[in-house]
């Protein structure tokens, strides 16, 4: 292998076990399987690994915290794979003595303020952040920067703050292959909706930029579609703007996870449906063809890639990505169940 100094990350990728392992069967400490310390000791001796390159790095093993910062996520599938990722990597962290505490918000802009003041005053060392409000993000935003703290970004990027990292999706390119899907699913002409299920749909940067994707494919490629936007309130949502455009619509791009409520909402079962997430429900329809296509924004990923970054920088300086654009998965009925 290079000759280079290698991080404890580093040797838990290449022996494909966690960083708390590796620490572990360097330091000599703790229990460890037979089978992971020969992965280790293997890795160890490929990348002739020298003991004071990587305790230079380890230092004292100060004790970090991070702040995760995430919606309410008992009733929400999509932010409970969102937690699980950051349970991972806390499992890691915790290894090196870091600790992880979590701040949930319900969907108000209210509540998140709130969410967020209480981290402010317990300043930790990092944050991990899933925003959901632009104007309300970039003052507390400033309020971390101010108090050197440094914070990654996941679910929905924020322009003009200074983040460590943002972790997710390109949405503009993402609202492209979604208009992709759709022109394959119906050819020729037909109405297509764009609906977006959101409380505040002005302040979500992140359907915006699906909608402008999937707007300018079909400017490009196919003129003749005609295509309605629409953005439902409530919980459950109110769907009366839809009795009238239902009718003449041959498909549906939903922007959220919502996917499997707007297909109980309309029972002409012909309307195609391309949405986002692979929720239970929205795998169900998906399996019995109700629903025609997910992208999966992996939530779980993100979620981990964040707590690592921040792990990362805490302890070892390590600067993360600026931007990690995860991939834009299609899921369909065939290959659903090798993301299970």
């Amino acid at each position: 292998m290079e000759e280079r100094n290698y991080t404890i990350r580093d040797i838990s990728r290449l022996a494909k076990v966690s960083r708390g392992t590796v620490d572990r069967v360097i330091h000599k400490r703790g229990k460890v399987s037979p089978e992971a310390i020969e992965k280790v000791t293997k890795v160890l001796k490929e990348i002739n690994y020298k003991p004071n390159l990587l305790a230079r790095s380890l230092k004292s093993h100060k004790h970090n915290r991070i702040a995760a910062i995430i919606p309410h996520y008992q009733e929400d599938s999509y932010w409970q794979k969102c937690v699980n990722g950051i349970k991972k990597g806390e499992e890691e962290f915790k290894a090196f003595g870091g600790t992880i505490n979590y701040y949930t918000y319900d969907k108000t802009k209210a509540d998140y303020e709130q969410a967020f003041d209480k981290v402010l005053k317990d300043k930790p060392d990092a944050v991990l952040v899933a925003p959901i409000y632009y104007r309300e993000s970039l003052p507390l935003f400033r309020k971390l920067e101010d108090l050197d703290i440094p914070y990654v970004l996941i679910n929905t990027p924020i322009e003009n703050a200074n983040y460590k990292s943002f972790i997710g999706q390109d949405y503009w390119k993402s609202g492209r292959v979604a208009a992709q899907l759709m022109d394959l699913l119906l050819p020729g002409k037909g109405d297509v909706l764009i609906i977006h299920v959101e409380e505040d749909f002005e302040n979500s940067t992140h359907l915006h930029r699906k909608e402008e994707g999937f707007r300018s494919y079909f400017t490009e490629k196919n003129k003749n579609r005609t295509i309605h936007t629409f953005t439902l309130h409530g919980e459950p949502p109110d769907f009366s703007p839809l009795q009238d455009a239902i009718a003449s619509a041959r498909g549906m791009f939903i922007t959220t996870s919502k996917a499997s409520v707007l297909r109980r909402y309309v029972e002409n079962e012909a309307i195609r449906i391309v949405g986002y997430d692979l929720t239970p429900e929205n795998i169900e329809f998906l399996k019995n063809g109700k629903i025609d296509m997910l992208i999966h924004q992996n939530p779980h990923q993100q979620a981990y890639d964040g707590i690592s970054f921040l792990s990362e920088l805490l302890l070892y300086k390590k600067e993360p990505e600026y931007r990690k654009l995860l991939p834009i998965d299609i899921v369909t009925s065939e290959n659903v169940d090798c993301y299970l």
